[in-house]
């Protein structure tokens, strides 16, 4: 089974080989420190059937890669064929090679991260929604739509 990491909802791991060095599609937001850019809208992503998706971390990081807090979050829209669930982990940040934290990329960050597991099986679409709350008080809902193939 293929597992598919997100460290920038474009930047996509698959087993041990890299997809893309981070490059992020422009149908995609790029997170940045756990926050979206400022586009908007649903984020599409096709994956293989039954392959795990983790979107994350949710975090603040300071100029030193430190944590300065882990984001809340939380689920607004249930998948249909599929379960979501919250947890903590650590991942390797993905910021834009022009962010000021850009150097954090090669450090694991702890953080809050959505973890989205396709019912064993299923071929077609599915969606859900969460929310993300930052220490900051700064709120993002981030709808997802998902074709499993």
């Amino acid at each position: 089974m293929a597992q598919l990491s997100l460290k920038a909802l474009a930047c996509a791991t698959l087993g041990a080989g890299l997809l893309s060095a981070c490059a992020t599609p422009s149908a995609y937001p790029p997170v940045v420190n756990g926050q979206l850019a400022q586009r908007s809208g649903i984020t599409r992503l096709s994956l293989a059937a039954d392959a795990p998706l983790y979107v994350g971390p949710f975090s603040r990081l300071n100029a030193k890669c430190g944590l300065i807090g882990q984001a809340r979050a939380r689920i607004t829209q249930a998948p249909e064929n599929g379960t979501l669930r919250i947890i903590r982990r650590k991942s390797e940040a993905g910021f834009d090679a022009d962010s000021p934290l850009a150097h954090c990329n090669d450090a694991k960050v702890p953080g809050t991260t959505v973890h989205y597991q396709p019912r064993k099986g299923f071929v077609g679409a599915d969606a859900f929604t969460f929310e993300v709350v930052f220490p900051d008080g700064e709120k993002r809902v981030l709808p997802y739509e998902v074709i499993l193939r």
